[in-house]
């Protein structure tokens, strides 16, 4: 069935979310040890590796689906939106900078959902821009809509966003090491993971299919 390749797309690459997790971490500590925290090239590193370590994995994943079945799946247009989605981290890390707006505030949780959810973002939009070049925008929201990945994907990312910004706000948190900074990424990088999850438990309960051809 559809449901079950699209939900194997996405799992084959939770190895490699693990793996950037991991990378992140790494790469965190070991410019902690050597250089002093503020560069934002090194954080920029650290968050990169830990909130786009997915990417690959899904590409790869969706690469694989398309050798061996000879089709373009949904995934392949979610990852290819990923990929692009992946720039987001660095333009606005980059953009924010230049502008002198400070890292430790709204803005600093701006990039740093850039660096992790830019990627899954990247992938909603591919995803609505190929139905909108096939119909008009209320047909192509009704398909986008009975696509529930997308869906799930979407109130994930909105969720997260909401989360980074409100502890930034309320509780006055700012990174103040490359781990911290790897580590926020990471947490926010588990946007794919609650996606599927999500996904994955209406396609098991519900009797209706998840995604209509």
């Amino acid at each position: 069935m559809e449901d079950e390749t699209y939900i194997k797309d996405f799992f084959y690459y939770s190895k490699w979310l693990i793996v950037g997790w991991f990378l992140g971490l790494i790469i965190g500590k070991i410019f902690d040890h050597y250089f002093s925290f503020g560069n934002p090239i090194f954080e920029g590193i650290a968050r990169y590796v830990a909130g786009y370590g997915d990417t690959l994995g899904g590409v790869v994943a969706v690469m694989i689906v398309r050798y061996r079945y000879k089709r373009v799946s949904r995934a392949e247009t979610f990852a290819i939106g990923t990929v692009i989605g992946d720039l987001s981290g660095p333009l606005l890390h980059f953009l924010i900078i230049i502008l002198g707006f400070s890292t430790a505030g709204i803005a600093g949780a701006i990039y740093a959902i850039a660096y992790s959810n830019g990627d899954n973002w990247g992938g909603v939009i591919a995803s609505l821009i190929k139905e909108l070049k096939r119909h008009r925008f209320i047909i192509a929201f009704k398909k986008i809509y009975k696509n529930k990945f997308v869906v799930a994907n979407f109130f994930v990312l909105i969720f997260l966003a909401l989360m980074a910004i409100s502890v930034r706000i309320f509780y006055g948190f700012a990174p103040s090491s490359y781990f911290t900074s790897a580590l926020e990424g990471v947490i926010l990088n588990n946007d794919s993971t609650l996606a599927v999850l999500i996904f994955f438990i209406y396609v098991k309960y519900k009797k209706s299919p998840a995604i209509d051809s």
